[in-house]
């Protein structure tokens, strides 16, 4: 399994964030449930970063963050998702660690799924995210749950 950075632009990537929103929308098919914001402004040095997994020459997840503009310190985890190929390889988790590992300047994760995604939900909570209060478009939203986890220092 490799893990590169890559771009919005990069098509599988593109590929990849299409599945992704195609799953969410299966999923959460009620208007206004979903919530995508994810530039490439977003993903510009020191403010944000997009992952890509390959495994045997196949791109099959992708993840990434950026900072959250009133909450100093913080970064917001955005587009993770792993191919049906990809999962039970515990490829999303590894995604997950190289984010937080790279997350330089970051003393917080934070995120937002739904109660659709069980799997999401068991994946962040064994890498220590707990449930937090939601924040910004996720207020109100009865089909948000928002996780946060503190990131060592230093």
């Amino acid at each position: 399994l490799s893990i590169e950075r890559v771009w919005l632009d990069d098509t599988d990537v593109q590929l990849l964030i299409s599945n992704l929103n195609s799953d969410l929308y299966s999923r959460y098919p009620e208007p206004g449930a979903l919530v995508f914001s994810l530039e490439s402004a977003d993903l510009r040095d020191g403010v944000g970063l997009l992952l890509m997994a390959v495994l045997d020459d196949e791109p099959v997840g992708c993840g990434a963050f950026r900072v959250i503009d009133d909450r100093p310190g913080s970064a917001e985890i955005k587009r993770l998702y792993v191919t049906l190929a990809g999962r039970g390889k515990k490829i999303g988790s590894a995604l997950l660690a190289e984010l937080e590992r790279r997350a330089v300047g970051i003393d917080r994760f934070a995120l937002e799924f739904g109660p659709r995604q069980p799997e999401a939900r068991a994946m962040f909570e064994s890498a220590g995210y707990v449930v937090c209060e939601p924040w910004g478009p996720f207020v109100g939203k009865d089909l948000s749950i928002c996780m946060e986890k503190a990131l060592p220092t230093g």
